[in-house]
C-alpha cells in the first residue's frame, strides 16, 4: 500500500534527480525507477514533471527564506554580520539546489505574485532589521539598490551556470571554487556600495 512516505520518497528522488541531471536531462521515468514505483504513481501524486519539479522548488524556496528571516531580522547582529551570515546561507543553499534561480525566473515571468504572497516576501523585508540597518548604514541610498545588488551577486552565477558548463568555461568543482570565493568578495563589494557612495 502506498502512503505518504511514498509521496515524500518520490519527491526526494526527484529532488537528487533534478540537482544532479538538472529539469530537462531527469525523466519521469528515471524518477519512477529510482523511487521504486511506477509511472503511473507518480502522475498519480503530481500530474506531471512541471509539477513535481515546482512543488520542489516551492518547498525549497520557502525553506532558504526560513533560514533567511532570522538572519534579517536578528536586532543583536550587525550589518555586516548579517550580510555575511545571508551570503553564506544563500550559497550554500544554491549550492544544493542549483536549479532553483531559474525555476524562480519561470515563476517570476508566468506568475509573478505568486511565491511573493505565498510568503508574504514584502511585509518580511520591508519591516525587516536589515533594511532598518541599512537605511542607518546610508539614508541617501534606497535599500532596494542593496537587496537587489546583493541578490544579482547571489544568483547570476548559478543562472549563467548552464552557459558556462555548455562551453566548458568551468567544471562542476570550479564552479564551487568560484563559488565558495565568492562568500568573501559580496559582502566587500556591498560595504563598498553601502559606505562609499553618497
Amino acid at each position: 500500500m502506498y502512503t505518504q512516505k511514498t509521496e515524500e520518497k518520490i519527491k526526494d528522488t526527484a529532488r537528487k534527480l533534478f540537482t544532479l541531471k538538472g529539469y530537462s536531462s531527469t525523466t519521469i521515468r528515471e524518477i519512477a525507477r529510482e523511487s521504486q514505483v511506477n509511472i503511473a504513481l507518480v502522475n498519480y501524486y503530481f500530474r506531471s514533471k512541471e509539477n513535481l519539479f515546482k512543488i520542489i522548488m516551492e518547498e525549497s524556496f520557502e525553506k532558504l527564506f526560513s533560514l533567511i528571516e532570522p538572519i534579517i531580522n536578528n536586532k543583536d547582529t550587525t550589518l555586516e554580520s548579517k550580510i555575511q551570515s545571508l551570503v553564506n546561507h544563500y550559497l550554500d543553499f544554491l549550492l544544493q539546489f542549483p536549479d532553483l534561480p531559474l525555476f524562480m525566473l519561470n515563476e517570476i515571468k508566468n506568475n509573478p505574485k505568486h511565491l511573493g504572497l505565498k510568503i508574504n516576501i514584502k511585509k518580511k523585508i520591508k519591516q525587516s532589521s536589515l533594511i532598518l540597518q541599512i537605511r542607518q548604514a546610508n539614508p541617501e541610498i534606497n535599500p532596494l539598490h542593496i537587496i537587489f545588488n546583493l541578490l544579482g551577486m547571489l544568483v547570476f552565477p548559478f543562472i549563467m551556470k548552464p552557459v558556462i558548463s555548455s562551453v566548458n568555461l568551468l567544471k562542476n568543482e570550479e564552479f564551487r571554487l568560484i563559488i565558495n570565493e565568492r562568500k568573501k568578495l559580496i559582502p566587500l563589494w556591498i560595504n563598498e556600495i553601502l559606505y562609499n557612495i553618497k
